[in-house]
């Protein structure tokens, strides 16, 4: 009874295939049915599951990459707007306490020559 059950809704869906009809639904409910019956249609079962699992794995990784790339692009645009929009100050040049002292020094030395000269 399986057998004739499935056969037919098999064949039905491969008939759809040429024919107007969703085929791409009927031939897998056709391979269940016959499944619960026969180790071959349990594996031509599998393989279709399998390849449809495949694909939409393929798909989803793709979707994700592909909205990925747009969120960074959104993102990195926004960004370069903004550093467009606020130059970013010249810092000056930072002087440290060595480099002080140093002046001074060298500012000391050049006005104990000139009280020499003078």
């Amino acid at each position: 009874m399986v057998a004739v059950g499935g056969g037919t809704i098999l064949a039905m869906g491969i008939a759809m295939v040429v024919l107007p009809g969703p085929a791409v639904l009927v031939i897998p409910i056709g391979l269940g049915i016959l499944a619960t019956e026969f180790v071959w249609a349990r594996r031509w079962f599998q393989r279709a599951k399998n390849l449809t699992n495949r694909h939409k794995t393929r798909r989803t990784a793709s979707a994700l990459r592909t909205t990925f790339r747009r969120r960074w692009e959104r993102w990195r645009g926004k960004l370069l707007r903004l550093r467009q929009r606020r130059p970013r100050p010249i810092p000056a040049t930072p002087t440290s306490k060595r480099s002080e002292a140093a002046a001074r020094t060298a500012e000391v030395a050049a006005g104990v020559e000139r009280n020499r000269r003078g």
